[in-house]
């Protein structure tokens, strides 16, 4: 293949950026650049790719095809268009750092998601229904006891076509000790031999700040006193926000008796990459995502817990709903945002019906 050919077959861009293009894919083989015709970069949407992204197909993202054509190392641009200046610089934010930026977060409850299965056979011949509802409800009401007001909680769950489970345990504490202890309490409770864990999610209520991240990283170099303040002060005011206080110390909407929770991670894969995209990048399909979600508001109440470097997973996700066929339009519409449909990959789902601890004799099928 010559060299015209190569040109051609290179991003069906303009004939003097494609042979560019092609000259930086072989760079290593330091052939001459004399064949390269004059052309205007002034309004090509490559040569202003800062100001006005466009998609491309390079592995690890728009980042280092920025970094490649501004670079110029060898100051071919500057041959290929006549000798006109070199082009006006990124802004502050626009390195090739941008996909190494992590999204500030903030934090709040540690969450604890148990899946126990109950041996039927073994509570019907020990005739002990009556007793390990009385036991649950015991277990509840002292789990409640030990938290004050505003700082967790513990509620159970019947699972419904869970693969075996039969109940969830779900908890909220402010510390990981105090959520250690409430699943020593569990583990030692009257209820453990009639009962085995199948699954259990460990992570924290997050609130990820895409949207301030990226204004930080153009605003200020990423990494410098100034861009951590321009986190410091975007954290402070979100920290305030009682809406991102309700997602931080979640109080589930009265009414909403179903549950549906299922962990998820980011893809890590050639060409849909998630870790690999610009900073800016990740901040406009997560703004997308969340506007889905926001059309469910107070239909559907969700709960993001972040479990990098917890658990297994990279997220948490716990939606409560007044009508369960909630669960199944909200996922089905965000299947199709970007962000899902590229990059999210998904565990399994476990959905269910809350009930309140007095309720345990009914949900085994003894008289209250």
């Amino acid at each position: 293949m010559n060299w015209d050919e190569i040109g051609n077959e290179a991003l069906g861009l303009p004939s003097g950026v494609r042979r560019l293009l092609a000259h930086r894919l072989l760079d290593s083989i330091a052939r001459p650049a004399k064949w390269l015709e004059p052309w205007s970069y002034a309004d090509d949407p490559i040569w202003n790719l800062g100001r006005n992204p466009v998609s491309c197909d390079v592995s690890d993202g728009s980042t280092k095809h920025e970094r490649y054509i501004y670079g110029d190392p060898h100051g071919l641009l500057r041959e290929a268009s006549g000798g006109a200046a070199t082009p006006q610089k990124h802004d502050a934010g626009s390195t090739s750092m941008a996909s190494q930026i992590p999204p500030a977060t903030l934090e709040g409850w540690y969450a604890l998601h148990q899946m126990f299965a109950l041996d039927w056979a073994r509570l019907r011949a020990d005739g002990a229904a009556g007793l390990f509802a009385a036991a649950a409800e015991s277990l509840f009401a002292e789990l409640a006891a030990s938290v004050g007001e505003g700082e967790g909680w513990s509620e159970p769950v019947r699972l419904v076509g869970a693969g075996g489970a039969d109940f969830m345990f779900v908890h909220f504490r402010p510390t990981l000790d105090a959520l250690a202890e409430v699943q020593r309490r569990v583990s030692s409770s009257p209820l453990s031999p009639y009962v085995a864990l199948v699954y259990e999610y460990l992570s924290v209520t997050e609130a990820g700040l895409y949207h301030a991240t990226a204004d930080a990283a153009k605003a200020a170099e990423p990494g410098s006193e100034a861009f951590k303040q321009h986190i410091a002060e975007a954290q402070a005011a979100e920290a305030a926000s009682a809406h991102v206080r309700s997602r931080l110390y979640p109080e589930v909407p009265e009414g909403m008796r179903y549950v549906s929770f299922y962990p998820m991670t980011k893809r890590r894969a050639e060409g849909q990459n998630w870790y690999a995209l610009d900073v800016r990048e990740r901040s406009r399909l997560m703004r997308e995502h969340g506007m889905t979600g926001r059309r469910y508001a107070g239909r559907v109440f969700q709960v993001i817990t972040g479990s990098v470097g917890l658990d297994d997973w990279e997220w948490g996700v716990t939606l409560f709903a007044r009508d369960p066929l909630e669960f199944k339009r909200i996922v089905t519409e965000m299947r199709y945002d970007e962000a899902s449909a590229v990059y999210g990959e998904f565990g399994r789902f476990f959905t269910g019906i809350r009930f309140a601890p007095r309720q345990w004799g009914l949900q085994l099928g003894v008289a209250a």
